[in-house]
């Protein structure tokens, strides 16, 4: 096999699927990842890897290394609620083990293209000593952080991109999976959040797919300014409140909801970190039901994200400005696929279900 000079971890991915058009115009591409499933039309030569696997399962990296010059290392476990050890090998320890086979078998290597992200910066506090786990909101974070530092003391040419919570593109929404946030959006249209923890004049930092795409792009054909440095995706001054996010998820999936002929959901209350702490979660761990376990985990996850009261102002960033059309056009998109195409297949299934049987039914 041919292998191609630009190699994609996670091409199939959120962001990875999103910057193979884009990166396919400069490079042939390589796969890496868990399946290889077309991508923007296109069928990529493809290498299996395992991020929780050591050495990530590759049995000749010098075959799949020796023609790369540009390394994009999107391939990540991004859930904020997984183990430390799952973090760090899954995220940490694979990082590495890409920047050992760079370093020794890709001699041609232009540059090394790390997808972290923007939230490592939250450290709660300055000090001299290196940080832990309780310096981060979760272990993902954690284990992104080390991750940048295998990258940039590798020696290799590299730079850092530093996206916020990604949404969908700009101009219609469309993302190919519904991460983060949209967990949320899940919950409420399942009748599953009566309350979020935080605060409504918080900012929540979000970024268009485009922006972060903008940024990759950028970092590939301008080396002399991006080698060395942290590029961020994010809005920055831009970022939406917290009730203004609450409000337009709540009218975008009430008007799906209601175009699909069912009931609307109700309000979502805000609730202080501190009363959370003190009454809610106390009861919320004794003995709930799997779903409400399950509203537990979201909440406590998202709690630090939704309770920030300061913008990012990065040196290097692209921004993403317009966040409102940026919400409604991702939630409405989330809704078509969720709510309103999942409504249609229901009701064209009930219409070619063969008839049911009264009396069987009732035994």
């Amino acid at each position: 096999m041919n292998y191609g000079n630009a190699i994609i971890t996670g091409a199939s991915g959120l962001v990875g699927s999103a910057i193979v058009p884009e990166v396919a115009k400069l490079w042939p591409i390589l796969s890496l990842g868990r399946s290889n499933p077309p991508v923007a039309g296109l069928k990529l030569p493809f290498v299996p890897i395992d991020i929780k696997q050591e050495n990530l399962g590759i049995t000749n990296p010098s075959a799949v290394f020796k023609n790369a010059h540009v390394i994009i290392h999107c391939a990540a476990d991004v859930r904020w609620n997984q183990s430390e050890q799952n973090a760090l090998r899954s995220n940490t320890e694979a990082t590495a083990e890409l920047v050992g086979f760079a370093k020794r078998y890709a001699p041609h290597l232009q540059n090394f293209i790390y997808v972290s992200t923007a939230f490592v910066d939250g450290l709660q506090k300055e000090s001299d000593r290196a940080p832990s786990l309780t310096d981060f909101n979760n272990a993902y974070e954690y284990s992104k952080h080390l991750a940048e530092e295998e990258v940039k003391n590798s020696g290799l040419p590299f730079t850092i991109i530093r996206p916020s919570i990604v949404m969908g593109r700009q101009s219609d929404g469309a993302v190919s999976r519904f991460l983060s946030i949209y967990q949320l959006v899940y919950l409420y249209n399942q009748n599953l959040l009566p309350f979020l923890v935080g605060d409504g004049d918080a900012y929540l930092d979000i970024v268009s797919l485009d922006t972060v795409t903008e940024a990759i792009s950028w970092s590939l054909k301008n080396p002399s300014h991006s080698l060395g440095k942290i590029v961020y995706a994010c809005s920055g001054t831009h970022a939406p409140t917290l009730e203004t996010v609450i409000s337009l998820g709540k009218r975008t999936v009430n008007n799906a909801r209601q175009q699909a002929g069912l009931t609307p959901r109700g309000e979502v209350t805000i609730i202080d970190p501190e009363v959370f702490e003190r009454f809610f979660l106390p009861i919320m761990k004794k003995n709930l039901p799997r779903n409400y376990e399950m509203v537990r985990q979201a909440l406590e996850c998202f709690r630090p994200y939704l309770n920030i009261h300061t913008c990012r102002k990065p040196e290097l960033a692209f921004i993403s400005k317009h966040t409102t059309p940026l919400l409604l056009r991702s939630f409405t998109y989330w809704c078509n696929q969720r709510i309103i195409k999942k409504r249609s297949e229901t009701y064209k299934q009930s219409l070619t279900a063969k008839p049911i049987n009264p009396i069987k039914a009732n035994l």
